[in-house]
């Protein structure tokens, strides 16, 4: 059976780097990959890649950073002032820091990486981790539910 829009299939996946850096994969996390074909419910370039497979059949897709996690951007480096966190914080290169980001009536959480510190400043990188890097996805089709 081949999968068609409407399905709803499983696959299994390893993420990783163009040099082999394994980002993610369902045998880790011992999730697969799951979406009804055509529900716009994962990335466009899923949707189209799966078409017309059959359940074991193994492929790859390459991500370009713009299909993925997004280009890096400067723009995404802010200065905090020290005086916007708390006096007993201290920070680290490398550390993760959660900012509470506001917009109107909406909050939001920001996920940045301390990139360096001053007396009177932090620098916060807020790019996705991967921002800026190529992911090539391997897939294979587990299962195929049709309705």
């Amino acid at each position: 059976m081949k999968i068609q829009t409407g399905d709803f299939i499983q696959l299994s996946f390893t993420s990783c780097l163009e040099d082999g850096t394994i980002i993610d994969s369902s045998e880790e996390t011992n999730q697969y990959l799951e979406f009804t074909v055509g529900s716009h419910e994962t990335l466009e370039v899923f949707e189209n890649a799966v078409l017309d497979r059959e359940i074991g059949e193994e492929f790859s897709i390459k991500l370009n950073p713009q299909d993925a996690f997004g280009e890096y951007s400067d723009q995404k480096i802010v200065k905090l002032s020290r005086d916007h966190v708390p006096p007993d914080f201290r920070p680290e290169i490398g550390k993760q820091i959660v900012l509470e980001h506001k917009m109107g009536d909406e909050e939001e959480e920001v996920v940045g990486i301390i990139k360096a510190f001053t007396t009177s400043n932090i620098i916060i990188d807020l790019n996705p981790p991967l921002a800026g890097k190529i992911v090539i996805i391997s897939l294979k089709v587990v299962n195929i539910n049709r309705e």
